[in-house]
């Protein structure tokens, strides 16, 4: 609602078993920082787009966000906070070697995709 229309906004879902249990708020941070970094102002035509899916005992899930063409340099290294390195932590903790976090960050877009082998 805060966004308007000035933001392209896409949620698709997958779900094989509704039953299929995660971690509370596992995938909380993701979501947070597309909308915190990838609907700013700065951004003439955001686009967040999230995807999840379930089947078969695996969680997939990505979320890609656009990004502003021109920050200066330090300015984006001073937003790295700690979301990521906190998920990154949980995810050890609550599911070792049970899945992959890939994240690219391109000129465009920001993108994280995460697997579960739940």
């Amino acid at each position: 609602i805060r966004y308007g229309n000035g933001l392209k906004l896409e949620f698709r879902k997958e779900i094989s078993d509704m039953n299929a249990r995660i971690a509370p708020l596992l995938l909380l941070v993701p979501v947070e920082n597309a909308f915190k970094h990838g609907a700013s102002s700065a951004i003439s035509e955001p686009e967040i787009q999230i995807e999840l899916t379930h089947q078969v005992g695996v969680l997939d899930f990505e979320v890609r966000n656009s990004k502003p063409q021109s920050l200066p340099i330090d300015i984006v290294e001073k937003k790295q906070g700690i979301g990521l390195s906190n998920l990154r932590s949980q995810l050890e903790l609550l599911y070792p070697e049970q899945h992959t976090l890939d994240i690219l960050d391109s000129p465009d877009y920001y993108q994280l995709k995460l697997q579960i082998n739940l």
